[in-house]
């Protein structure tokens, strides 16, 4: 099963989405995305290390090419998240091609998926024309997404909104 579990900043998606994992079997993936370059980041970690301590995940630091992350048969595996992975490959001259194709490898080896992405289309109109093409392919991207996914969720005030 894959999910896709949207929301803006800090609406409670991290939580949910690790929540999941109590009716999911016990080999589990926590595939972190962020590149962890400085305090901001630092802090975010931080949180999310605290928050899944007593859940029993692996955690593999993977912030390009995800599909090559080694994930054992069977388990259950989150990835935290999307516009990291998406900034990661764009902003650093990566594959962008291999986002998607990454996630569905991810997904094919896993018995379930948790994929977390972020709602950044509304929070202002006014970017620059490198920010207003990287949104343009999280659109894309998420879209590509939701489609392969059985479940797509958005959070709104620590509340799950199902659509699929």
């Amino acid at each position: 099963m894959v999910y896709f579990i949207t929301g803006g900043a800090s609406s409670g998606k991290s939580l949910y989405a690790e929540g999941l994992f109590g009716g999911f079997g016990s080999t589990r993936i926590y595939l972190a995305t962020m590149e962890n370059i400085g305090a901001p980041e630092q802090k975010i970690v931080d949180k999310h290390r605290h928050q899944r301590e007593h859940l029993g995940f692996t955690t593999i630091e993977i912030s390009r090419d995800i599909g090559s992350s080694e994930i054992p048969g069977g388990a259950d595996v989150l990835v935290e998240d999307l516009s990291n992975l998406v900034a990661n490959e764009f902003f650093g001259g990566g594959d962008i091609s291999r986002v998607v194709s990454g996630l569905q490898a991810v997904a094919q080896k896993a018995d379930n998926t948790v994929i977390v992405g972020n709602e950044i289309f509304s929070g202002g109109f006014l970017y620059d024309e490198e920010t207003r093409a990287y949104l343009a392919l999280m659109g894309r991207i998420s879209c590509e997404i939701a489609a392969f996914s059985d479940r797509v969720i958005t959070m709104k005030a620590g509340l799950p909104w199902v659509f699929k």
